[in-house]
């Protein structure tokens, strides 16, 4: 085998690699290797964070995740009650998103190159669909209706304890971009990251069909009605 056959090989294998990856794994490449050999979460012990919406979902798993490693917590949210139940849970373990997406890229991008001559660093979180209470008291267009949805067994979410814990890795690592997500959350963010000219093809020719079928799951009823 001469050297353009075995570089040919070598790129074929590192190409199905990554496609495999991209199905099965619940994360970015680079956010997955930090999470293996990268800084842990107890890179913030004794560290001050403040975390807003810390009453459920998200907020709450990166709370008890971060008292579990020792930081000092200052935790914000609308509802008090809850907000004194995650904060007596983070005690007994220590030893917004009212934001349009494109708009959080725009600002924390800009952000990002306004202080890249400071100490600070910026990390975005990008989560897919995760299984937190988000989806049980989401609204409708009538004003003051909740959605009754609930979520199907199998539904493909990641768990909050999971996310939080990549969420930590991330930042721990600075690093300045996390995706996650199960399949198909993850795939759609790599082909709209990666191939641009792709995604609105694909969104497309699926999206509607998706959502349909995700809105239906949710809703109780059978994909396809």
């Amino acid at each position: 085998m001469d050297l353009l056959n075995l570089l040919g090989l070598l790129t074929a294998i590192v190409y199905v690699t990554f496609a495999i990856f991209v199905f099965v794994s619940d994360c970015d490449f680079i956010t997955f290797l930090c999470s293996w050999i990268g800084r842990k979460p107890k890179t913030f012990r004794g560290k001050i964070v403040w975390i807003t919406g810390a009453s459920s979902g998200i907020g709450e798993a990166i709370a008890k995740q971060l008292a579990e490693a020792g930081a000092k917590l200052v935790l914000s949210a609308r509802r008090t009650t809850e907000l004194e139940r995650v904060k007596q849970e983070c005690l007994k373990n220590s030893g917004l998103d009212d934001t349009s997406k494109h708009a959080l890229q725009g600002y924390f991008g800009s952000l990002r190159v306004e202080l890249c001559a400071t100490k600070i660093d910026v990390t975005l979180i990008c989560p897919g669909a995760v299984a937190s209470p988000f989806v049980e008291k989401g609204i409708t267009g009538v004003p003051g209706e909740v959605a009754a949805f609930t979520i199907p067994k199998g539904f493909c979410l990641m768990s909050t304890e999971r996310c939080a814990y990549l969420s930590l890795v991330s930042m721990a690592n600075r690093l300045p971009e996390s995706l996650m997500g199960k399949f198909p959350f993850l795939t759609a963010s790599y082909m709209d990251t990666y191939f641009p000219l792709v995604s609105p093809l694909l969104l497309k020719l699926f999206g509607e069909a998706f959502l349909k079928y995700a809105k239906e799951e949710l809703q109780g009823g059978k994909p396809g009605k």
